[in-house]
């Protein structure tokens, strides 16, 4: 399969190039500065829990079908609501919002969604988990190791 941008537990917090949601949630945590978003959250990606991706995985074990497919939720969801999923959870942060950097201009991806034509009719019906839902999960099992 060809995941989009896959987070769930245990992505890498210390990583200067971490994944936007830890480096979200390490804000929280540390009670940084506000999260900031480009733009006023017109930047939105195809974001797909892990376990959802395992969930495929699993499906093209068991159904013995092989091929390239795309895997993501098949929806494009901003960085303002992923934001707000993590203030959601722990209950305390703003979202900052800032001009898009002109450095990035036509070289930054602002835009994923996963065509699930060709998983859809490969037969997988399984269900994805919107971002909010997907954050919700994420911190709940990392809260044990992780408070604010």
């Amino acid at each position: 399969i060809r995941p989009t941008n896959i987070y769930g537990p245990y992505d890498n917090f210390d990583d200067e190039r971490a994944h936007v949601i830890p480096s979200l949630i390490k804000r929280a945590v540390d009670k940084a500065d506000p999260f900031v978003v480009w733009g006023n959250a017109d930047i939105v990606r195809d974001f797909i829990y892990v376990d959802d991706v395992i969930a495929i995985n699993l499906w093209f074990l068991e159904s013995k079908k092989s091929g390239i497919y795309n895997a993501g939720t098949g929806r494009s969801e901003s960085f303002n609501t992923l934001a707000r999923a993590v203030i959601d959870f722990y209950g305390h942060g703003e979202i900052r919002y800032i001009p898009f950097p002109e450095s990035l201009k036509g070289s930054y991806q602002s835009f994923t969604q996963a065509d699930l034509s060709q998983l859809h009719a490969a037969g997988y019906q399984g269900k994805f988990r919107s971002v909010a839902e997907g954050v919700k999960d994420y911190l709940t099992i990392i809260y044990k190791n992780i408070t604010v």
